[in-house]
């Protein structure tokens, strides 16, 4: 009789919890803007991609995720700014880490990014797509 009610508590709990974990990914918004093809006088590439947290309560929290992404355009600097870098895994899938100096990114706050990349970009063709977050204690819920 008293096991019923501690695994009712028990799914409360995790009911409780999980709604964090996959609330804030529907409130992280991305945009890519390519700015120049000449960026610093060469023939590579700047492009931005703002991250913003749209959440009014929710905040990313400094580690602990990476987001994943598809790209035809390799970059040439990993360290994309504000404590982040990004990462070619294999063919045209990235992804994008914390690193140590990022602090997480508060409710109704944006983050600017800095995109270089090797070649010509031809606008928003030529932009990263396929988006998603993915939780290290969480891999299974992309």
């Amino acid at each position: 009789m008293k096991l019923i009610p501690l695994l009712m508590i028990l799914f409360t709990m995790a009911l409780n919890a999980q709604p964090n974990a996959t609330a804030l990914p529907a409130s992280l918004k991305i945009e890519w803007q390519l700015v120049s093809n000449h960026h610093q006088q060469s023939n590579n590439y700047l492009a931005t991609l703002t991250l913003s947290n749209t959440s009014q309560n929710l905040a990313l929290p400094p580690n602990g995720w990476t987001i994943y992404y598809n790209s035809f355009k390799d970059l040439s600097e990993k360290t994309i700014g504000h404590g982040l870098q990004s990462y070619r895994l294999q063919g045209d899938l990235f992804c994008i880490k914390p690193t140590s100096d990022f602090k997480g990114l508060k409710p109704n706050q944006s983050g600017v990014l800095s995109l270089t990349g090797y070649g010509w970009s031809y606008n928003i063709s030529d932009a990263p797509t396929g988006f998603y977050l993915v939780w290290d204690t969480m891999p299974e819920q992309a």
